[in-house]
């Protein structure tokens, strides 16, 4: 599934070349998730001038990790990195304005709207098979290889019987 070398790992979030898998895609990206809760929740803590001023640094790291993830998964499909930046920096103004108590109800059908685009093309639907303008096919993982996930196919292609091909 996915790589956990230190190399590989900043690859992925601070690269915007190559491809990554659904597999890695889902493994980084709850990785991420979770340690942004955690660190949120420390920075919450002690609610200071100096602790929103990190907060907000850290919002903007956070941004740089999810542009390397999204850009590479979105190559994956075959999308360019512009539109993976479009939709980090439109659901990054809404999470700012609404945080700011700026929210109404179209900034929220927009963010929901972002979350299913997201969820559906770059977390379910199945990267291009071969080779691409962003390069190779990228890594199989344990979802990428599941041939009941909406067409993806087992290492090996597309054959699924035990039976042997007839010449």
């Amino acid at each position: 599934m996915a790589r956990l070398t230190p190399k590989h790992v900043l690859e992925v979030y601070l690269s915007w070349k190559g491809r990554i898998g659904r597999g890695e895609f889902w493994a980084y990206g709850v990785a991420l998730n979770i340690v942004w809760m955690l660190v949120a929740a420390l920075l919450t803590m002690a609610p200071s001038p100096a602790a929103e001023f990190a907060s907000l640094a850290w919002y903007v790291v956070l941004l740089v990790f999810y542009s390397g993830l999204m850009v590479k998964r979105g190559h994956d499909r075959g999308r360019p990195a512009l539109l993976s930046v479009a939709v980090i920096a439109i659901r990054a103004c809404i999470f700012f304005a609404v945080g700011m108590g700026v929210g109404s109800a179209w900034l929220s059908v927009v963010g929901v709207a972002l979350i299913l685009y997201v969820l559906v093309d770059y977390a379910i639907m199945p990267g291009q098979k071969s080779t691409n303008r962003y390069g190779p096919r990228a890594s199989s993982g344990a979802l990428n290889r599941n041939p009941l996930v909406l067409g993806a196919e087992p290492e090996g292609g597309p054959a699924l019987s035990s039976e042997t091909p007839k010449a």
